[in-house]
């Protein structure tokens, strides 16, 4: 009996560390999710997304990608090369 106090009361205190630290999370905005890469599947994206901003709770998501991705690769057409071709020209000269 002793031991289940002891376990109640542990959780006891971790659940007040855990809402105190989510009313600062959302004081300030709430959770902001950082994507560097994008998956081939939309599925997975829109999961990492909707990571942030759960059930009206504040967030937001971004993703960031470089023109070296793979994805870039695979779908952008020859207006990507020529970007990146320009954009190396420009830094290297």
């Amino acid at each position: 009996m002793k031991r289940c106090r002891s376990v109640q009361r542990t959780i006891d205190n971790y659940q007040s560390i855990c809402s105190d630290e989510g009313k600062r999370v959302k004081d300030v905005g709430g959770l902001y999710v950082l994507g560097t890469e994008r998956h081939d599947s939309r599925r997975i994206d829109n999961q990492l997304r909707g990571r942030s901003g759960r059930q009206g709770d504040p967030g937001e998501s971004r993703f960031y990608l470089s023109l070296e991705d793979e994805l870039m690769r695979l779908f952008a057409t020859g207006a990507m090369d020529f970007v990146m071709k320009k954009h190396y020209l420009m830094m290297h000269l």
